[in-house]
């Protein structure tokens, strides 16, 4: 297969569709759209290799880390979130100890972040055994371990911003 050099030129035509790459007649090739032009630049592989019958392969796909580094960030994201869940129980459970305002920012803040903590150790530990298996989950575990934490985080967010506002209005009021 005969390596060649390929001029980048953007130009549409009216007459062309936005989807079609056409040769022009000094070897460069025009593209239909910007895109187009900057993935034939840094694409540096094909896609598709077609083999002499006429047959479509992929190609493989490699992972992103080594495998033994994965897994040891696997572990650490494990300890990191399992520590986080056991500093967060012990919080509410000394804030039931001591008898302090139950329903406060502080609290709803530590239960949401221990369902979080709870819920990012599960997905975790999921990758710790097999990662096949976490990627395909039914939907609702799906949505439990990857999306509600996102949700979660939403709302601790808004939580701060409200507990911050109440601040800053006390404050404005004295």
């Amino acid at each position: 297969m005969s390596q060649k050099i390929l001029k980048v030129l953007y130009m549409r035509p009216k007459s062309e569709s936005l989807s079609e790459n056409r040769p022009h007649n000094d070897g460069s090739v025009l593209f239909s759209s910007p895109y187009a032009a900057v993935m034939a630049n840094t694409t540096q592989q094909p896609l598709l290799q077609t083999t002499s019958h006429g047959q479509t392969t992929m190609p493989v796909i490699l992972p992103a880390l080594p495998a033994p580094v994965g897994l040891s960030l696997t572990i650490v994201y494990i300890v990191m979130f399992s520590l986080l869940f056991i500093l967060v129980y012990a919080q509410l459970w000394m804030i039931w100890y001591y008898r302090h305002k139950r329903l406060s920012h502080q609290t709803i803040f530590l239960f949401m972040c221990l369902i979080w903590a709870g819920l990012r150790t599960s997905l975790f530990s999921f990758y710790f055994y097999d990662c096949d298996i976490a990627n395909d989950l039914p939907l609702t575990l799906y949505w439990l371990l990857y999306s509600l934490p996102v949700c979660l985080q939403f709302s601790m967010l808004c939580l701060l911003l409200h507990f911050f506002a109440q601040v800053r209005t006390f404050v404005m009021s004295l």
